[in-house]
């Protein structure tokens, strides 16, 4: 429940910080954060207490992420598209992510620990934040027609 206090702050500040500071950059924050509290989450604490501390924070930027799709996605497509596009850009990354249980468990058995394959399966973001500046900043610009 706390992670999820945490991830419901994120998606509702993701909107007003991508207003502010532009998508991309809001998404840099997201996925710095991401990879960062990850790792600190799941192989640092060795209480209930700091993990209950630090779960809110993590939900803020690992969930918060999701935030931003509903608004940036449907800005990178044309009016006749923009659905479509948007909800191909959505889908697929769930299509690609139900692997991911399997996945869990077998980097489990290859890391020893969930807390060591949750901070290797972290370095999506850093893929992220790789790509990200490929990507279109649409702050401020009209939707493509």
């Amino acid at each position: 429940m706390v992670l999820n206090v945490g991830a419901l702050a994120g998606y509702f500040s993701f909107g007003l910080l991508a207003d502010r500071f532009g998508r991309k950059p809001t998404f840099a924050l997201m996925c710095g954060g991401s990879l960062l509290m990850i790792p600190a989450t799941f192989s640092f604490p060795h209480s209930y207490g700091i993990a209950l501390a630090l779960l809110p924070i993590l939900g803020f930027f690992t969930k918060g992420l999701f935030g931003g799709f509903p608004l940036y996605f449907p800005e990178l497509h044309p009016t006749r598209l923009r659905s479509t596009g948007a909800g191909f850009c959505c889908n697929a990354g769930r299509i690609v992510a139900s692997a991911s249980p399997f996945l869990t468990g077998t980097l489990v058995s290859v890391f020893g620990s969930f807390g060591l394959a949750a901070s290797a399966v972290a370095a999506i973001y850093v893929a992220g934040r790789v790509i990200l500046p490929f990507a279109v900043e649409t702050k401020n610009c009209p939707l493509p027609d």
